[in-house]
């Protein structure tokens, strides 16, 4: 009994402390505000992660009205996936894509222990959605099929957010046509 009430007092702390989340300029992030968000961006392109002969997710990008440009934000990545993946296998898959991009162990292990508390597990038809702001502070958020998306974390650190875009957006991603096709075949 007693561990049930430390975890559900746990995970109203949870839910207070999400949907009170506050940007730097002092606005609150919410579920409409995520939304309206994404409509004032410009949806550059989108495309299917396939692994040999099996989809694992969609993805769609979002910049300003003037394009991709690495170093101009708002931006935002849409991942619907498209088959069941743990939170830890996601995890994992970051940190491979790091290690690719040559992004610092220091950094990467940092950056994994915050994704390890925020990523959940997936099943078809969920959502994530990274909003990454004006001031590079990045936003996490879950949607399962048929539901509002929900906040589900933030990072305030400047460097995660163009980081973890790099995966798909750097010109040394480990998939160049997946990049193609999420910048509209721009670049």
């Amino acid at each position: 009994m007693f561990r049930l009430c430390i975890i559900l007092s746990l995970l109203c702390c949870f839910n207070t402390h999400a949907d009170n989340k506050v940007k730097a300029d002092d606005t609150k992030i919410n579920v409409v505000d995520i939304t309206s968000k994404l409509q004032q961006l410009t949806a550059l392109g989108q495309g299917t992660m396939k692994v040999m002969f099996w989809k694992v997710y969609s993805a769609q990008f979002f910049a300003g009205n003037k394009g991709y440009q690495s170093t101009q934000f708002p931006q935002a990545l849409k991942i619907t996936y498209l088959r069941d993946i743990d939170g830890e296998d996601l995890v994992s898959a970051t940190d491979e894509q790091w290690q690719h991009l040559d992004i610092e162990k220091a950094r990467r292990n940092k950056w994994i222990g915050l994704l390890d508390s925020i990523f959940p597990n997936v099943t078809d038809q969920d959502t994530i959605i990274l909003y990454v702001d004006k001031k590079q502070h990045s936003w996490f958020y879950f949607q399962q099929q048929g539901s509002a998306p929900q906040l589900i974390g933030s990072i305030d650190d400047s460097a995660f957010g163009p980081a973890f875009l790099s995966i798909w957006l750097s010109k040394g991603t480990s998939r160049p046509k997946f990049r193609r096709k999420l910048l509209g075949s721009s670049s």
